[in-house]
């Protein structure tokens, strides 16, 4: 026998109605994500900083920082730095909610080599790139790439081995003794306009570089090369740009023991980029570099306003003692991105998190062949969106699908959405895509175990809460001006004079 037990119960809703009870949608400003480093004294990095600890312009303007979160790369977890837009009440966000868009915590590496002047330096390069893959997480990405044409060319994969396998037959033939200026700067624009955008990724070239430097002018010489070889300020700067905005580690290190290479030391700073060295004697370096870069911040602040593709910004921390590395331009006038689909993010073909969206799931008793079910609740984080299209998966610690639920048109029409998944007992991990009708998406996750409590014959399904409709109980993630909730509870097998 199952009885459902509804339990009205009277709450105060004092501090979500001062930040939802006005009725009307919030503008949501246009934003952008800013990944950036800071570190002491000791080049270590700080891992405690708050968003009312920074302060951005872009274009000249004030930007505010609406988010903030400590990440670190090549690590299974990410932390999370203090919040800006935390409840009113201080409490984290309810159910499973849609996290802030990211790259992924796994990095990618991209080893550009000048080929042409590396002749005779195999070893440094060998023991360089043998030690960065030591160093690595086996989810890290690495690619190989020549500024030669034709020459090396290895995608990213994960496969650290084939990295070395290239280097290891990598035959470096007497070529130009100097760094070829001309095909490194395009390649690295290209490249920077082309990698995956922030922290998480880092550009590494590796040359031997040669020839003597001029003084770096605004309207003299920025760099001079063997060869009559000599770049303008002007012709530089678009590089800086463009890695600038795309918010990547960018290095440039010089292989030989006789030192930094003075043009290559100026190409490095005239395009943005920090100088390192690799010798005989200490390979370490781009190691060292991509371990140093991966515990950064990412806030969401105010896009830049419409004009140049590329903005000045300035990036400060109030904190003393402290060195940030930031990105000194960000680019401006982007345009949207694809609208979404439920089904590509579910599949994590596209990656969104433009949508807000929460989801829990509670366990009750089923009448089918399987014992239970998981009624799953979705709802977008303004409950005033109208939703295009939802998707439900349920997924059980062998990683096999145990169901699934696509919204039909009717369902969209009222929120939040509720559906019923029949399952066995035990530990499930519930995932739900949605996307709005302005092409916004969003993926939010909840785990939960399928169970029964209770005593002797008698058991409970799970306790949720919600509000009484004319039409019945009626589940919610997320109260704002009701005066009242209910608890709705169902009780199986209860003698009948309990």
């Amino acid at each position: 026998m199952k009885r459902a037990l509804l339990i009205p119960l009277a709450i105060a809703l004092t501090s979500t109605q001062t930040a939802f009870g006005t009725g009307q949608k919030p503008q949501t400003p246009s934003t952008i994500t800013v990944d950036f480093l800071v570190t002491d004294g000791s080049k270590e990095p700080v891992l405690d900083l708050g968003p009312d600890e920074i302060t951005v312009k872009i274009a000249g303007r004030e930007s505010q920082v609406h988010s903030l979160e400590l990440i670190t790369a090549g690590m299974k977890e990410t932390v999370r730095a203090p919040s800006a837009t935390h409840t009113a009440a201080g409490l984290p966000a309810p159910y499973g909610e849609t996290a802030p868009p990211r790259t992924g915590t796994s990095r990618n590496i991209l080893l550009l080599l000048d080929e042409g002047t590396l002749f005779g330096l195999d070893e440094i390069l060998k023991k360089a790139v043998a030690t960065l893959i030591e160093s690595l997480d086996p989810a890290d990405r690495v690619a190989l790439t020549s500024t030669r044409p034709g020459g090396v060319n290895v995608n990213f994969t994960t496969n650290h081995g084939a990295i070395a396998q290239a280097i290891d037959t990598l035959v470096l033939g007497r070529g130009n003794t100097a760094l070829c200026v001309g095909a490194v700067l395009e390649h690295v624009r290209g490249l920077a306009e082309t990698l995956p955008k922030g922290r998480a990724t880092t550009l590494a070239l590796i040359s031997r570089g040669s020839g003597s430097a001029t003084s770096v002018l605004s309207t003299g010489p920025a760099v001079s090369m063997a060869g009559g070889c000599v770049f303008r300020r002007d012709q530089l700067a678009p590089v800086e740009e463009a890695v600038s905005a795309a918010q990547i580690n960018y290095y440039v290190f010089h292989v030989g023991n006789t030192g930094l290479s003075p043009n290559l030391d100026n190409f490095a700073g005239s395009t943005g980029a920090q100088s390192g060295i690799l010798s005989f004697t200490d390979a370490s370096a781009i190691a060292r570099a991509v371990a140093a870069s991966s515990t950064f911040y990412r806030a969401v602040v105010d896009a830049p306003p419409p004009g140049r593709t590329y903005q000045r910004t300035e990036f400060r921390v109030t904190r003393p003692d402290v060195r940030v590395h930031a990105p000194k331009y960000l680019a401006a006038g982007k345009p949207s991105p694809p609208a979404s689909d439920a089904a590509a993010l579910l599949r994590g073909e596209m990656t969104r998190a433009d949508l807000p969206l929460r989801v829990t799931a509670f366990a009750s008793r089923n009448a089918g062949p399987q014992p239970l079910k998981l009624v799953v609740v979705v709802e977008p984080g303004d409950p005033n969106v109208p939703l295009y299209s939802t998707m439900v998966t349920v997924t059980a610690a062998d990683g096999e699908i145990a169901g699934h639920w696509t919204a039909r048109r009717n369902d969209l029409l009222r929120l939040p959405l509720v559906a019923a998944v029949p399952v066995n007992e035990g530990p499930y991990r519930v995932r739900a895509a949605a996307a709005d009708e302005k092409g916004r998406g969003g993926v939010a996750e909840y785990e939960v175990t399928a169970a029964l409590e209770g005593a002797g014959s008698v058991k409970l399904s799970a306790l949720a809460l919600g509000v009484s409709t004319p039409d019945g109980f009626a589940p919610r993630l997320l109260f704002t001006s009701e005066p009242e909730t209910t608890a709705y509870l169902e009780i199986y097998d209860a003698p009948a004079d309990a």
